[in-house]
């Protein structure tokens, strides 16, 4: 039995061993394609850009635009399979400072414009009270514009896109609510796995499905949480929530690295 015993435990450890060495393995890739991938993507939107300065007739002129967009799509796509590399490495700064919420938001809102008008939505910031989070503005900025995006995307047209502020005891909370076409009760425990568009890939939106496993762990980096409720047919909402930052003027915490986490993969 002792022999048993011990032949299991090690079985397991080896295990464990490829399965980290795996992780170890993809995370490399994942930095190493991201990076190689940057340059000519780089070389790119620049020579498209210097395209744009001379002038070209309509037609030339939405060539290039198709360029610059795809260009930047791609850049997007980049900096999100970075920034797994980077989470799953323990290697991504997360700087917390006192950010007052309603200012990171209303940049999202301002932001995301253009493309709500172009999807004939409507954003609606609704800030019941003035908030101060505990948080890293840049990380809460990509966070919150991830969710956005998402409820734009994947909204129907014509149909309003509402974004509240509330605050409760100790922890303030950011929730998006569209009205699209819900998520279906099998497929939330899909939501935040990586790669996963939960079906999306059937229609023409674009996506690589990691925005939400990075928002997820950006959150979680922060000492947040974020949670989904969905009903198909009537919407879907997702809420950040964040600790409230305290009154007083000392720095609330030093510049920290992040923390490994256990891979969603």
């Amino acid at each position: 039995m002792l022999a048993r015993l011990e032949n299991s435990h090690r079985q397991l450890l080896e295990a464990n061993d490829r399965v980290e060495g795996a992780s170890e393995a993809k995370s490399r890739f994942l930095s190493r394609a991201s990076h190689e991938l940057r340059t000519p993507i780089n070389g790119v939107l620049a020579y498209a850009q210097l395209l744009q300065l001379d002038h070209p007739d309509d037609e030339s002129r939405e060539s290039i635009e198709q360029i610059i967009t795809s260009a930047r799509h791609i850049t997007n796509l980049v900096d999100e399979f970075l920034d797994i590399a980077r989470i799953e490495a323990g290697a991504i700064p997360i700087n917390i400072e006192r950010v007052n919420a309603a200012s990171i938001v209303a940049e999202v809102v301002a932001m995301t414009r253009p493309l709500a008008d172009a999807q004939s939505a409507t954003l609606t910031l609704v800030e019941t009270t003035e908030t101060t989070v505990s948080a890293d503005p840049l990380r809460l900025r990509q966070s919150v514009l991830n969710l956005v995006s998402n409820a734009i995307k994947y909204g129907r047209g014509n149909q309003p896109i509402t974004i509240t502020i509330g605050q409760d005891q100790g922890t303030a909370t950011i929730e998006v609510r569209d009205h699209g076409p819900g998520i279906p009760a099998d497929h939330m425990d899909r939501l935040f796995v990586p790669f996963d568009r939960l079906d999306a890939d059937k229609s023409s939106q674009k996506g690589s499905g990691v925005g939400l496993s990075v928002t997820k762990q950006l959150i979680e980096l922060m000492d947040g949480t974020i949670d989904v409720a969905s009903e198909v047919g009537a919407g879907t909402a997702f809420a950040i929530t964040l600790p409230t930052a305290p009154t007083t003027a000392q720095p609330i915490a030093e510049s920290a690295v992040a923390r490994n986490l256990t891979p969603t993969w």
